[in-house]
């Protein structure tokens, strides 16, 4: 898990929903791609 500083907020929030036939875990791929690429610079929301 990534610890930032309370200073630090990153400038970019990405919201993932899914449609009717579907969970948070359908989105678990992309939004650890997010955090990959860019683990300083985006908040990953799934619901």
């Amino acid at each position: 898990m990534l610890m930032l500083s309370p200073l630090h907020i990153p400038p970019h929030l990405v919201i993932m929903v899914n449609g009717i036939i579907g969970s948070s875990a359908d989105w678990r791929y992309g939004a650890e791609q997010f955090l990959k690429k860019l683990p300083d610079e985006v908040i990953v929301h799934r619901n």
